[in-house]
């Protein structure tokens, strides 16, 4: 009887140890072809609670449409973009993005883009 209690004493703790772990960051690529996205606002809709980091490959440009032309990032996000990434373009109609705290773009070039960080920290 002791050891089928200890036993089960076992997988109780253990169990308590996986659920209260934290969540692991993550990164996802976009791009229009062999990436885990083909567009940012797929991609920031599966977001998950921790830090999340998205990479846009070449070539990406956020416009509207296939985009959103308005955007909110959630809190603890990375934007990593490749050499040429663009948000938006003089001939598109603009972009506003509402931002999250703890938000980092690296990289990236707008154009015709506004964005909103009241009331957030650590936007950069």
């Amino acid at each position: 009887m002791t050891l089928k209690i200890g036993g089960f004493l076992s997988v109780l703790i253990a169990g308590i140890f996986f659920l209260a772990s934290p969540s692991y960051a993550a990164t996802y690529t976009i791009c229009d072809v062999g990436c885990d996205y083909t567009t940012l606002n797929d991609a920031i809709s599966f977001d998950t609670p921790g830090q999340d980091t998205y990479r846009l490959s070449t070539g990406y440009n956020y416009l509207f449409p296939p985009e959103s032309n308005f955007f909110s990032l959630p809190d603890d996000t990375i934007i990593e973009c490749d050499p040429g990434v663009t948000f938006g373009d003089d001939a598109s109609a603009s972009n506003f993005f509402n931002v999250g705290s703890n938000n980092t773009f690296q990289n990236c070039l707008f154009e015709n883009t506004s964005f909103d960080a009241s009331g957030k920290t650590d936007v950069s």
